[in-house]
């Protein structure tokens, strides 16, 4: 077999090229580069420094301020619950039921949740959650920057089935429009919620 040992690749005109690590290490390109074929990565990943990521502004829509795919995370989360005027001074979860999960492509997060508790002691006013992943875009409180829906069991009224941000990581339930409190909870139950909502 016959190999061709280089450091760097350069153009004909001496410009941009290509570096090539000695040992282990990134292949860099000094300048852009344009790939007119397909790129197999096996199973390997392509990475991007913080900020940056897939431009798609070759086909961006007129009112596009940014067409730069730069985030994509996944992973769970743990929701709990709060009270607005005097919070609980204690919440016994089950915790084998107690979970969220999300997906953040982007500035919008995507999220199931389960919490579920078997006794709760204290607390007064809105019923809330928190514990959210990642913390919802600046001025978000009562602007359609999200859509969340909730369902509840054992409420006695209001039961939940919406939610709005009081504050960055904090959703007040609602159900049929009227906030719910903490008085409409069953002394065990659960809420189901669902949706995604928009991100800095």
């Amino acid at each position: 077999m016959s190999e061709i040992l280089v450091n760097t690749i350069k153009k004909a005109d001496g410009t941009g090229g290509l570096t090539v690590p000695s040992g282990s290490g990134t292949v860099a390109t000094l300048a852009g580069g344009t790939f007119t074929g397909a790129i197999a990565m096996g199973a390997n990943n392509i990475s991007f420094s913080n900020g940056n990521g897939i431009d798609f502004s070759a086909s961006e829509g007129s009112g596009a301020s940014s067409s730069i795919l730069d985030d994509y995370e996944e992973g769970s989360w743990t929701p709990a619950l709060n009270a607005r005027t005097t919070d609980f001074s204690s919440v016994t979860y089950n915790t084998t039921y107690t979970v969220g999960l999300y997906r953040k492509i982007g500035k919008v997060v995507y999220l199931t949740a389960r919490v579920q508790w078997t006794a709760h002691s204290g607390g007064s006013g809105e019923l809330r959650i928190t514990g959210f992943p990642v913390a919802t875009m600046s001025g978000a409180t009562n602007q359609a920057t999200h859509i969340l829906n909730a369902f509840g069991s054992g409420f006695s009224a209001n039961s939940p089935d919406a939610g709005r941000w009081f504050s960055a990581s904090i959703l007040e339930l609602s159900g049929n429009g009227t906030n719910t409190t903490v008085s409409n909870m069953p002394s065990s139950g659960y809420v189901l919620l669902q949706g995604y909502y928009m991100t800095d």
